[in-house]
């Protein structure tokens, strides 16, 4: 039986005896999965990773350090004068990577195109938990990016609903699940002044006017304009902007 978990595994693994069909299917996808699995020394990858110099000691911020040799894979590395050592990837959501920046690249188009987790791992050839790791250090380097984000002039806002994870559904006792909009369902705002994008997480189940005015009102300017759908849960952001 298929490891389900491994995108590497084919249904003829360890097998020697396969078809001229099963052995060319099997060497197109092993290639495939190599090409995926380039290594940064095989391509071009250290030249553009040291293009980037570091301005500072990631550990202390000390200006002073100095290159240090390369990498195996040809990667600068430098060391500061306290003695450790680092590479322009260091504390970066690139740091200790194993496999190219490229396939980092597509893991990132992918979401913003909406791909799903479990269709993106198939296509990377990720395990499903590789996937949902590298989210999460996504999400945790864009944790405080947008704090200083603030909206101004004509501003334009929607909520939006996403189910949460299967394993977190929540269910009755008599174990269906709850309403569509329930706390199954997390509330994503939108807000926009065609120059800056703001995209806050207001809370489960149906918005609110709290939870609109608690998430949206350190990101829209007084005196801004709201245009909206003319939910009754905008009423309090409404007044805000109008001050």
């Amino acid at each position: 039986m298929i490891d389900e978990k491994s995108r590497k595994i084919t249904p003829w693994k360890g097998k020697n005896d396969l078809t001229p069909t099963q052995k060319f299917l099997k060497q197109t996808y092993d290639t495939y999965y190599a090409e995926r699995r380039r290594k940064v020394s095989d391509c071009e990858e250290a030249e553009m990773i040291n293009s980037y110099v570091p301005k500072m000691s990631p550990f202390c911020k000390s200006v002073r350090f100095r290159k240090f040799g390369y990498t195996k894979s040809g990667v600068q590395r430098y060391q500061c004068t306290c003695g450790k050592t680092f590479l322009p990837t260091t504390e970066t959501i690139f740091d200790e990577h194993k496999i190219s920046i490229s396939e980092w690249m597509e893991y990132c188009l992918n979401l913003f195109r909406h791909v799903s987790i479990t269709a993106d791992s198939w296509s990377n050839k990720n395990a499903f938990a590789t996937s949902r790791y590298w989210l999460q250090k996504l999400f945790m380097t864009l944790e405080d990016v947008q704090n200083g984000i603030v909206l101004a002039g004509d501003v334009w806002l929607d909520e939006t609903y996403y189910r949460v994870r299967s394993e977190d559904v929540i269910r009755n006792n008599d174990g269906n699940k709850l309403p569509v909009i329930s706390r199954n369902q997390i509330c994503i705002g939108v807000a926009t002044d065609k120059t800056h994008n703001v995209i806050l997480v207001e809370g489960f189940g149906r918005q609110s006017q709290t939870k609109t005015l608690e998430a949206f009102k350190n990101h829209i300017k007084p005196s801004s304009t709201l245009i909206h759908d003319k939910e009754t849960t905008h009423k309090r952001l409404v007044k805000l902007c109008r001050v």
